[in-house]
């Protein structure tokens, strides 16, 4: 940092003006007090030597000493806290927030190609899961901190929404194989810097260039680290750069967008075959793909497993790969305890990514384990505030408990955080039904733009009003254009209709479609009268979804240093 960057971060120039201001102003008050009662011309001259030999007193005071409510601090001591016993002003910290957290901000692309934007974002997300890595640092998730890209908002309110005291922010120009990165921090608090540093580099240069932020952001923050400061995963620049767009494409979760996206690993692995990650992220498109139906589940899964089974055998210690395989473990058979120890495994591996924490907690609620659940996903809702998939989540686990207030509360948070998210407006119209608000849970259904959840929303919502012939019509629609990805949702509108006998060969088919949904019957409400069906039981053990063999499943997870 500059020395005049650190005059302007104690206050010092602030104070320099302000002193100035007020001795301007105070000399004019003096010399017309002291013309009206003819005092001799030696008193004013004194007056104004002692307002000069005030200014040095005043800057040394300054860089010594911050003025806050509860009086006089040390600089070194304000340096070492956020806002503790100030009265934050508009858009300030809160004052719970601790000073050993930090959100990365998605990194400004700098480059004449605008495409090049996955690169710039990339290196931050990079940083991001860097410092993520640090026990000693809480830091915000991607998917709160990057929701302000492109938004105009200021830092301090950046840090108030996420509660954090630091953020990281930077630019990335890229031309070819040259790059130039520019990262500072800054104190969420007062909106000054407190580093700030450009690094003119080669593309082979980038892993050392983020090695570099992660330790200056430690030194910084004065933080005593437990263990060694984490490094990044090196690999090829060029393979680097292709799986940083792979990853970007694979986040647009479009058909399109998917292939893209296999197609871009498939360059790394042939430039770099031995990039634990881009095995992983190659499982992870596979299991998207057998999940949202774009490809047969068996053949998806499978897909999953292989490439997972790879980024092990590289990397033994690679969380993601764990966790690829046990979510292909409940896709395809349900098996949730084989789910259960690779999920484990991850959190060993990394108890403090989200993402895993995230899956972790679905797979409690769909075991019935609600309270584990809820305490996990007010885990992560405190660290990625913004992030609508885990208020989906959320609101689910209340649906679940009967908490019909508190999940209509979550999905309308999630819709105003993404008013297009899949499936939210007609879970949103499934919990104002069960709370007798008809005419409120139609029109959430009418708003779902997803077809196949929108069908289901009105099959559901037109026969509790009596409209059966809409009510037909929606379910025809959903047999004969939805059967292979909605089998299971057929069985359990199909029960809630109370035609069993048909539910229940729906069921059958759900198991030979190898339907994921499946994985959630033991806890919808919506799929009581199937459960009290005598029929149940026996379903249930050839699906793997009987009480007891859930129960038998140890699954233990807590919060990250919450009981290990």
């Amino acid at each position: 940092m500059s020395f005049f960057s650190e005059l302007k971060r104690r206050h010092v120039v602030q104070v320099g003006i302000a002193y100035l201001i007020v001795a301007w102003g105070a000399a004019q008050v003096a010399e017309l007090v002291l013309d009206t009662f003819d005092t001799p011309g030696w008193v004013m001259q004194a007056i104004l030597v002692a307002l000069g030999l005030g200014v040095p007193v005043a800057l040394v005071l300054a860089w010594i000493y911050e003025l806050r409510a509860d009086g006089l601090h040390k600089e070194s001591e304000t340096a070492e806290v956020t806002g503790q016993g100030a009265a934050p002003a508009i858009g300030a910290v809160e004052k719970s927030v601790e000073h050993e957290s930090i959100a990365v901000l998605p990194f400004v692309n700098m480059s004449s190609d605008t495409e090049q934007e996955y690169f710039s974002d990339g290196i931050a997300e990079e940083l991001l899961n860097l410092l993520a890595r640090i026990p000693e640092l809480r830091v915000a998730a991607r998917t709160s901190a990057f929701s302000f890209k492109g938004k105009d908002v200021e830092i301090p309110e950046i840090a108030q929404r996420l509660q954090v005291a630091h953020v990281l922010e930077g630019s990335v120009r890229k031309a070819g194989n040259k790059i130039r990165i520019t990262a500072q921090l800054v104190k969420a608090e007062n909106g000054y810097h407190l580093w700030s540093e450009t690094w003119d580099r080669t593309l082979e240069d980038i892993f050392a260039v983020q090695d570099e932020i992660a330790a200056e952001v430690v030194q910084q923050l004065k933080l005593t680290l437990l263990k060694a400061s984490p490094t990044v995963v090196e690999t090829n620049p060029e393979a680097y750069a292709l799986y940083l767009q792979a990853r970007h494409l694979a986040r647009l979760q479009t058909a399109a967008a998917y292939e893209q996206a296999l197609a871009l690993l498939e360059q790394v692995l042939a430039i770099a075959p031995d990039y634990a990650p881009a095995w992983a992220e190659r499982a992870g498109v596979f299991n998207k793909q057998a999940s949202y139906g774009l490809t047969p589940c068996d053949v998806g899964v499978a897909h999953a497993r292989e490439a997972a089974r790879h980024a092990l055998a590289i990397d033994p210690r690679c969380a993601r790969a764990h966790a690829e395989i046990g979510y292909a473990a409940i896709s395809n058979n349900r098996d949730f305890a084989d789910a259960a120890r690779h999920f484990l495994a991850a959190l060993a591996i990394d108890p403090d990514d989200l993402e895993i924490l995230s899956r972790a907690a679905k797979i409690a609620l769909n075991m019935g384990r609600l309270d584990a659940a809820r305490e996990l996903l007010g885990y992560i809702i405190e660290r990625d505030p913004v992030n609508p998939a885990i208020r989906f989540d959320l609101g689910y686990l209340h649906y679940c408990s009967g908490e019909l207030d508190a999940a209509i509360e979550q999905w309308q948070t999630a819709l105003r955080l993404s008013p297009d998210q899949i499936g939210s407006r007609m879970a949103l119209g499934i919990a104002l039904l069960a709370k007798g608000q008809v005419a409120a849970a139609l029109e959430s259904a009418d708003q779902e733009k997803n077809t196949f959840y929108r069908l289901l929303g009105h099959a559901l919502v037109y026969f509790k009003m009596g409209r059966q012939m809409e009510a037909d019509t929606a379910l025809a629609e959903l047999i004969a254009d939805h059967q292979l990805g909605g089998a299971y949702n057929i069985a359990v509108l199909l029960a809630w209709r109370g035609e069993m006998d048909p539910a229940f060969d729906w069921l059958e088919k759900a198991l030979e479609y190898n339907d994921s949904g499946l994985a959630e019957i033991t806890i919808e409400p919506f799929a009581e009268s199937l459960r009290k069906d005598p029929r149940w039981e026996a379903f249930a053990t050839k699906a793997g979804l009987s009480r007891q063999r859930l129960d038998a499943i140890e699954f233990d997870v807590k919060p990250p240093r919450q009981g290990g």
